[in-house]
C-alpha cells in the first residue's frame, strides 16, 4: 500500500520516495541508474554532502534489492510450482519464467529498506560495533543519523496525516500530545 498509495503518487518527498517498482534484476538495474546517474559514491564513502549521501542511499536501494531478491528466491525453491518443474535451479527457462512473474510483484522502497536497516542494526552492527577496538563516535555518528532520518520521516508523515484529516483536528492531535503527553517527546517534530 505504502507504494501503491503514497510513492508512485510522489505523496512524500526525497529520498523516501526512491523505490524499485520490480525485483527482476533488468528492471530493477535500469531504475537504479537512473536514479545513479552519473554519481560513483556508495555505502563506503562518508556521506558529508549531498551528492555523497544521495550515492549511499541509492547503493542500499540496490542492497536491499539484491538481498529482498535472494529472499524471494529462496522461497520460490522451496514452492510447490518450483518443485513441479523437476529443477534444481533457474538454468531452464521455465524456472526463470516462474521467477520472473514471482519477483516481477517484489519491490523496493523506503519502508523495506527501513525494516532491513533495523535488523542490521540490532543484531550485526550493534554486536561488531560493541566488540574490540573503541567505536564509540562511530556509535553516536549512527544514532544521530538514525535520529535525523527518522525525524524526517515523521516530519514527511505528519505532514501527509495532517492534510488528510478534518481541517483543526491534526492541531488539536498536536495540543492534546504538548499537553497530555508523558514522554519526552519534542512535539515541534510532528507540528506543522
Amino acid at each position: 500500500m505504502w507504494q501503491a498509495d503514497i510513492v508512485e503518487k510522489k505523496l512524500i518527498p526525497y529520498p523516501f520516495d526512491l523505490y524499485l517498482s520490480s525485483l527482476v534484476t533488468s528492471k530493477a538495474e535500469d531504475e537504479i541508474s537512473v536514479y545513479r546517474r552519473d554519481n560513483d559514491y556508495n555505502l563506503n564513502d562518508y556521506a558529508n554532502d549531498p551528492e555523497v549521501a544521495h550515492g549511499a542511499i541509492v547503493s542500499y536501494l540496490k542492497g536491499t534489492h539484491s538481498y529482498k531478491k535472494w529472499e524471494a528466491e529462496k522461497k520460490i525453491k522451496s514452492s510447490k510450482a518450483f518443485k513441479a518443474l523437476n529443477v534444481e535451479n533457474f538454468r531452464k527457462k521455465v524456472a526463470q519464467e516462474l521467477r520472473d512473474t514471482t519477483l516481477d510483484k517484489g519491490q523496493v522502497n523506503f519502508l523495506i529498506q527501513a525494516f532491513r536497516y533495523r535488523g542490521k542494526a540490532n543484531y550485526p552492527d550493534s554486536i561488531f560495533l560493541s566488540y574490540g577496538e573503541n567505536h564509540q563516535n562511530t556509535i553516536e555518528k549512527f544514532v544521530n543519523d538514525l535520529n535525523n532520518v527518522s525525524v524526517g520521516f515523521i516530519r514527511a508523515a505528519s505532514h501527509y496525516c495532517s492534510v488528510r484529516v478534518e481541517k483543526g483536528t491534526w492541531e488539536l492531535f498536536v495540543d492534546d500530545i504538548r499537553i497530555n503527553t508523558r514522554l519526552s517527546l519534542d512535539v515541534e517534530t510532528i507540528a506543522v
